[in-house]
């Protein structure tokens, strides 16, 4: 549902069109994999270094723990510092 919503504010509204403009915040690890997967075919995926690190992380773990080998999904991913990425954001007043 999410990735729907992106792509519709994307193709439908200019301002979100530009690089960056969309953001998804998940809450948790899991979360993130799924989204970057589903993202993944349409859009190019940042992720922050402390989230890179804890997939990397979740990754080795996942793979000393099985024992056959499975074909691997690979997307996109760019790696950027947080405050790269980070804007503020002012509500306007009435």
């Amino acid at each position: 549902m999410i990735v729907d919503l992106a792509t519709y504010l994307v193709r439908q509204t200019p301002q979100y069109s530009e690089t960056g403009a969309v953001v998804v915040l998940c809450a948790y690890l899991g979360q993130l994999v799924k989204l970057r997967e589903a993202f993944s075919t349409r859009f190019t995926v940042v992720i922050d270094e402390r989230d890179q690190e804890l997939l990397a992380k979740q990754a080795t773990e996942d793979n000393e723990a099985q024992t056959e080998s499975s074909p691997s999904h690979t997307a996109h991913v760019e790696r950027v510092k947080m405050s790269q990425r980070v804007r503020r954001w002012f509500p306007l007043s009435p």
